[in-house]
């Protein structure tokens, strides 16, 4: 049974890498000429000056830029003003139900290693107690000269961490090629860790 244990062992090794689950729903009322930008904080309880927000807010900058987007120091300088929130909601529970499968020989055949096709395979269910929870970012942009609204994106994600700075790499590096584009629909996506470097 070492052998056959090991297998299992590599296959749950390989799930923790499939990586994160997010959705990206972006809409933009067409092409944009409009490049630079200053990004400010989209919730009224947030400063701009808030040690998270200024930290969320230097990854969102690097990404825009990759994007040819160029950040300036003031509204004033700016064509855009992209305001930047995100949440993490209260965590729901709900019961989950897994089952695992396992090699078995018959009686006959125990102790036998080579003749391991004529066993069975058993399989045992478990239930556990799972706790997920909602994660947002939003990217809402404005015309600094009219106010008007240019583009929006947002990103979720469903996940067993309430961790947002964990997430939020991932999240805005998924959300990457549709940035103030038109997606048309809302597009699923798994990032890796491999991804983000």
């Amino acid at each position: 049974m070492k052998s056959i244990s090991i297998i299992f062992l590599v296959f749950f090794i390989g799930c923790s890498s499939i990586g994160h689950q997010i959705k990206v729903d972006s809409v933009s009322e067409g092409i944009m000429d409009s490049k630079k930008y200053v990004i400010l904080s989209g919730a009224k309880d947030v400063s701009g000056e808030d040690l998270r927000f200024r930290e969320f807010k230097t990854k969102t900058s690097k990404i825009l830029n990759e994007l040819g987007f160029v950040e300036v120091e003031s509204e004033k300088k700016a064509e855009l003003a992209i305001l930047l929130s995100y949440g993490v909601g209260d965590g729901v529970t709900h019961t989950e139900i897994t089952s695992t499968g396992m090699w078995d020989y018959y009686p006959s055949m125990r102790g036998r290693r080579n003749y391991y096709p004529f066993g069975y395979r058993q399989y045992h269910s478990r239930s556990e107690q799972v706790t997920t929870y909602d994660i947002q970012i939003i990217l809402d942009a404005f015309d600094t000269k009219t106010k008007k609204q240019i583009w929006e994106t947002k990103i979720t994600s469903k996940s067993r961490s309430d961790d947002l700075r964990s997430l939020f790499p991932y999240m805005i590096q998924g959300a990457k090629p549709y940035i103030g584009k038109n997606t048309g629909k809302q597009i699923r996506l798994t990032v890796k860790e491999e991804d983000l470097k």
